[in-house]
């Protein structure tokens, strides 16, 4: 099992060959891809990545590494068991959150 740099430094690397900023892409943890894609409206051929950890709180840990780094999430509803981190590029039809704006 691969460990918590390595996996966020894979995403990251998959991230930044696919394009965009940081802030156009969603993060999250799951124990279930293909439902969380397919919540977030997210359709083949999309660019997505996912990995799956050791534990949910390796799971928990690259997400919020992706977090710090300028990805969104809705971390406050995450599975508590959850061990797959995933990331998808949004789109005009995936649903995620938006950055909260300043004020």
């Amino acid at each position: 099992m691969k460990g918590t740099i390595e996996i966020h430094n894979d995403i990251e690397e998959y991230t930044l060959k696919t394009g965009g900023p940081y802030g156009v892409w969603h993060t999250g943890v799951t124990t279930d891809l293909k439902r969380s894609l397919r919540d977030h409206g997210v359709k083949r051929g999309d660019p997505y990545a996912h990995a799956t950890t050791s534990s949910s709180a390796q799971a928990l840990t690259v997400m919020k590494f992706l977090l710090y780094r300028g990805m969104i999430s809705e971390q406050e509803n995450y599975d508590k068991e959850a061990n797959c981190v995933y990331v998808f590029k949004k789109s005009v039809e995936t649903k995620s959150p938006q950055r909260p704006k300043k004020e």
